[in-house]
């Protein structure tokens, strides 16, 4: 517009004097200045905190939470929740980035097992979807997925293990996914799960319906070992988040952390289910009371809060593994844990349960893993 506003001046003026020309020359430069002044202010202002930590990432980045045709400063900038969304994205940037670098530290460990016992059986490692634009034809098992940037809705890591020594089978995965829309039967399983847990009076979560957007990231594990006297171990955490499209609370974000950590022996020693679960019970007692629900001001406050609390969590993993049809429970537990508020508090908590993973089941393994046993046992 300022070209073309110029154009027309200098256009209505066909003979202008030397002192015209210098005046408008002048004016001109003036107007240049200030309008990259004005520019670099708007541009300056137009990024928010949530928008320098995505870009200064240096880990696959997390484009901000809402429609993908808007770009990040636009959709923060525009939206009137943006003083509650930056936190939620700052919590769900934090958490996607730990649990890419918990993924290769856990590879790692397995694979450091395997190597001491002879084996030389490592990690698959299939990257799809976003990280596949710097990361096509790895053929090494170095992780360089720190290089890539995040384009696409959807992104994963997956890394599978086969035929070691101590692990027979294995998988431990990554998954990013950015821009979901909720169907029918998810929404409604969301608002019937919540409810449940609130009883009458509890927190609104009806503003959740179909079509609603959604992002989540998960790191999965389960490790079957080759040994029957070596439980097996399956553990998945993860965070799920929720933009209500027709939220009356200014559009507020909606997210919740879940999962937890369980074993599966096959022949049992008191003693390692005593350890194990000890370690969780450490971990809840150390982090009990994070999920008091304070989390400066953030819209979690919609959903239902959780008290990090060992005896709890260790039922309600008891509940979810129990086997009607047999009238008994997948092995021995540990905890699990719903609808969790994705504080920065409890994120704490779900940074600690990943790091305890490991060492709550590889003491274990190597307790237990030169253990002998029949074939009898093996194939039973």
């Amino acid at each position: 517009s300022f070209s073309s506003s110029n154009n027309s001046n200098y256009t209505k003026n066909n003979n202008p004097t030397t002192s015209q020309t210098t005046i408008v020359s002048f004016s001109r430069l003036i107007t240049v200045l200030l309008l990259v002044v004005v520019l670099t202010i708007q541009r300056a202002t137009a990024f928010s905190p949530s928008s320098l930590v995505v870009l200064s990432s240096s880990v696959p980045t997390v484009p901000a939470f809402l429609s993908s045709q808007q770009s990040n400063n636009e959709r923060l900038s525009s939206s009137p929740s943006s003083s509650s969304s930056p936190l939620i994205e700052s919590v769900f940037e934090s958490f996607s980035t730990f649990l890419q670098t918990k993924q290769s530290q856990i590879i790692q460990e397995i694979e450091a097992i395997e190597t001491h016992e002879g084996s030389d059986a490592i990690f698959t490692r299939d990257i799809w979807d976003t990280f596949t634009n710097d990361n096509d034809n790895d053929d090494n098992n170095n992780d360089k997925s720190s290089t890539t940037t995040a384009t696409m809705q959807s992104s994963g890591i997956t890394r599978v293990f086969q035929k070691g020594t101590v692990i027979e089978k294995g998988a431990c995965s990554f998954t990013l996914l950015r821009g979901g829309k909720l169907t029918a039967d998810r929404s409604a399983a969301i608002q019937r799960r919540h409810q449940e847990q609130l009883g009458e009076g509890g927190n609104d979560v009806s503003s959740i319906r179909e079509g609603d957007e959604y992002a989540a990231a998960t790191l999965s594990i389960v490790l079957h070992s080759r040994s029957p006297t070596v439980p097996t171990f399956r553990s998945d955490v993860r965070i799920f988040v929720v933009r209500p499209s027709n939220n009356s609370k200014n559009g507020d974000v909606l997210s919740w952390f879940g999962e937890g950590a369980g074993l599966t022996p096959y022949y049992l020693f008191d003693e390692d289910i005593s350890f194990f679960h000890g370690m969780y019970r450490d971990l809840c007692d150390t982090h009990g009371g994070g999920g008091d629900g304070d989390h400066d001001g953030s819209s979690s406050s919609s959903i239902p809060i959780n008290i990090i609390d060992y005896r709890t969590m260790k039922q309600s993993c008891d509940d979810y593994f129990y086997l009607p049809a047999r009238a008994k429970h997948r092995g021995t537990g540990g905890i699990f844990f719903v609808n969790l508020p994705a504080t920065p508090q409890n994120l704490t908590f779900l940074k600690g349960v990943t790091s305890t993973w490991m060492p709550s089941w590889l003491p274990i393994v190597t307790k237990r893993q030169r253990t002998t046993y029949t074939t009898q046992q093996r194939e039973w």
